[in-house]
């Protein structure tokens, strides 16, 4: 498994999709399913507030392993991985914020 730097500039464009899907998307979904099943009145709220955090984490390490062992484009995967774990730098007060109101 290597990182080829270069080829990060190619996936850009689905960078920015899955990071679409990664960082909106997905906590949507989560905190909605999560409150439907009453998180929000257990111990306050922190089990909504926990699945709020898990969906807002950039994509995995594992996300790697798999494209290699499935022989996968292992490219993007690299480039999600990286480029998300980036991402969520400027998102974390974002997420803080958003953490709070629930």
């Amino acid at each position: 498994m290597t990182i080829r730097v270069r080829k990060i500039a190619k996936y850009l464009r689905d960078d920015l999709s899955l990071s679409v899907l990664k960082f909106i998307v997905s906590p949507l979904i989560a905190v909605s399913i999560a409150y439907l099943l009453g998180c929000h009145r257990i111990l306050g709220g922190l089990p909504l507030k926990v699945v709020f955090i898990e969906s807002c984490m950039p994509v995995a390490i594992f996300s790697l392993v798999l494209s290699r062992l499935l022989d996968l484009n292992q490219d993007l995967a690299n480039s999600a991985w990286i480029f998300t774990t980036f991402a969520v730098l400027p998102l974390t007060p974002l997420i803080y914020f958003v953490m709070n109101l629930l």
